[in-house]
Order: C-alpha cells, then sequence, then structure tokens
C-alpha cells in the first residue's frame, strides 16, 4: 500500500514521512509539484489524460497540499478526477488555517477529506484508515454491481437462448410451427391495419416417405435439412420467414407480397430445391427430390382470421400434389384447376 505525499516544502514531506510510518504506512512516494504527481500517477500534465498502462502506479491514497508552486493543488486534484481510472482514488488535501474558501473549491473538485497544518499524528492515521476503508468498500461495491450485471448478461443469454430455442425446429435450425403460427398471426393483423397484401407458400417434399423407407431415416433427415436450407436461402428480407410446419412440410410467410410476387417466390423455391439434385429413384414426379408448392395471397380486413388463409393455401398446395406434384398452384386460380378426386389421397 503506498500513499503520494505530494508537498513542495520537504520539511513538511519529512514530517508527513514520519508521521506516515508511525502510523502504520511506510510505503511512500513523495513529490514536491503538481506536474511530479501527476506523472507519478500516469497522467500526461498537458494532454490531461492517462497515459500509463496501470494508472496510479499502485498508489492507494494521495496527501495533496493546497498550494504548490507550479499549479494548485485543487487543480491537481481535478486533472486526476479527469482520469476514470483514477476516480476513486482517495485525495485528503493538507490545508493551512484560514483557507476555508479553497478548501470548498477542493471538495468540489473531487477531494474525499482534508488535515491542516501541522498535522497531528492521531488525526492523520485516523483519517487515513477511513479513506481507505471507505475506497475498499466502494471497491467491494463496484465489484459487486459487476458481478450482477455479468449476472444479469448471462440470464439474458440463457433467456434468449431457450426462446430461439422454443422458436427453432431442433432438426432444421429453422423456424418451427409455434414461431410460424405467431408470425402469421402478427403480420397478418399488421397487414389488416396498414391494407397491404400477405402471402404464404406451403411446400410439401414428394413421396418423402419412400425417400425415407429406401435410404433411410437419417438420410431422410439430412435431406430435410437441405430443403430447409435451399429454401432459407432463397427468401431474402427481414419480415419473411421460412419455418418447418410439420413432418416433409414448410410454410413461407410473406408479409408485403402481393399475388405476383408470391407466385414468383414459389417457382423460385421450386427451382432451388430442384438445383440440389438429391437424387430420389423413388420421386414419380422426376428423377431428383421435388417439392409440391401451394400459394395464397390476401389483403386481410381488420376482423379476418388467418387460418382462411392457411386453409386456401393448403387447398392450393392439394391440388399440386394432385396434379402431377413438382408444380406451383395458387389459390386464385380454384376455379380453373382440373376437377380432382377429392376422396383419392395425394399422399401415396
Amino acid at each position: 500500500m503506498a500513499i503520494l505525499v505530494v508537498e513542495d516544502s520537504e520539511v513538511t514531506r519529512r514530517v508527513l514521512l514520519g508521521q506516515l510510518k508511525s502510523s502504520g504506512f511506510p510505503d511512500s512516494v513523495e513529490a514536491e509539484s503538481g506536474e511530479a504527481a501527476l506523472a507519478l500517477l500516469g497522467i500526461d500534465p498537458s494532454q490531461r489524460r492517462t497515459r500509463s498502462a496501470s494508472p496510479g502506479s499502485g498508489i492507494d491514497l494521495v496527501l495533496l497540499d493546497i498550494v504548490l508552486p507550479d499549479m494548485d493543488g485543487i487543480e491537481v486534484c481535478r486533472r486526476i478526477r479527469s482520469s476514470p481510472e483514477l476516480a476513486d482514488l482517495p485525495i485528503l488535501m493538507v490545508t493551512a488555517v484560514g483557507q476555508d474558501e479553497q478548501l470548498e473549491a477542493a471538495f468540489e473538485a473531487g477531494a474525499w477529506d482534508y488535515i491542516t497544518k501541522p498535522t497531528s499524528q492521531v488525526v492523520l492515521g485516523a483519517r487515513i484508515r477511513q479513506a481507505l476503508r471507505l475506497k475498499n468498500e466502494t471497491e467491494e461495491r463496484k465489484a459487486r454491481e459487476e458481478s450482477l450485471v455479468v449476472a444479469q448478461r448471462r440470464l439474458e443469454d440463457v433467456n434468449s437462448a431457450l426462446s430461439m430455442q422454443a422458436a427453432s425446429d431442433a432438426l432444421t435450425g429453422i423456424a418451427n410451427r409455434r414461431k410460424a403460427d405467431d408470425h402469421l398471426v402478427r403480420e397478418y393483423r399488421r397487414s389488416a391495419r396498414e391494407g397491404l397484401p400477405i402471402s404464404i407458400v406451403m411446400a410439401d417434399i414428394d413421396y418423402f416417405k419412400q425417400y425415407n423407407d429406401h435410404f433411410g431415416h437419417p438420410a431422410g433427415d439430412e435431406c430435410l435439412r437441405s430443403v430447409a436450407g435451399v429454401l432459407s436461402a432463397h427468401v431474402f428480407r427481414a419480415p419473411d420467414l421460412v419455418a418447418r410446419y410439420g413432418g416433409e412440410e414448410f410454410m413461407v410467410i410473406l408479409p408485403n407480397t402481393d399475388e405476383t410476387g408470391a407466385r414468383h417466390i414459389a417457382e423460385r423455391l421450386r427451382h432451388g430445391v430442384l438445383s440440389l439434385r438429391i437424387v430420389h429413384p423413388k420421386n414419380l414426379a422426376g428423377s431428383y427430390i421435388s417439392i409440391s408448392v401451394g400459394v395464397t395471397t390476401e389483403t386481410p380486413k381488420r376482423n379476418g382470421d388467418p387460418t382462411s388463409l392457411i386453409e386456401a393455401c393448403d387447398r392450393a398446395l392439394y391440388s399440386a400434389k394432385a396434379g402431377g406434384r413438382n408444380c406451383v398452384r395458387h389459390s386464385a386460380d380454384e376455379d380453373t384447376w382440373i376437377s380432382l378426386d377429392l376422396s383419392s389421397d395425394p399422399n401415396p
């Protein structure tokens, strides 16, 4: 523990150093001017900033005379306090009787306490111990606060990770059905408020059961991850969402997207999956993994229900599967769809 004594009078410095040693503080550093004191503390006197890699240089307290030859103790105190690293360094002013006005300015500059000349060893020791206790308490409080901040950040990180897990599909890493449903309700309501169209796309991997049966479930899982990746790669805007809706079915939510835009994106997704060129010998719609795609677009009303959007898209997807698969159908074309045997199962 080192105490910096800043005093231009050599006689007074010797008295202070002797009293400090007798009071149990033998490690002291001397400075006979303000600039010398700032240099010992690692503060550049001209730039008024800390220049040392370890500001304070191990000094725990400063005894600072108010009257100094180059700059007064008040200015030295102010410059010490201007360094964030030394904000809690105890500074005790050494003042002569009758310097009350200067003492008030010293407290405004950041001094903690004062002693008067001629100094009393008992008073000096008591004031220093009190200041060091306060310094330790301040450091302990800050350490506790920093620990609380770190704990809070860790808790926030854990909560964020848990939220992401709750909203993500464990296999593919994209959004899960719960996230999709919540996102659709939110975007549907926003579209209703703003009078904007919203589209959704539902895609189903063609003959996926046969792919699983032929290659095994590990290959099927890898296929799902690949399809999820390519769907995500072909949807660019921040409000859009790609989700695994269940099994081999995916949903893409496209806020502020009209019918033309939705058809274009749906075809882009279909071609993106084909571009993976994942061989599928049991696919009756082609040689590679493909998807059947249903699309619907709506400009919601304020009292509307997104369930109607899902139902319309589901019918479009059924039409795409029943109509040969590996194609896109939009619910707007429902009246022109070829008559289908709706009693048949399009998922053989």
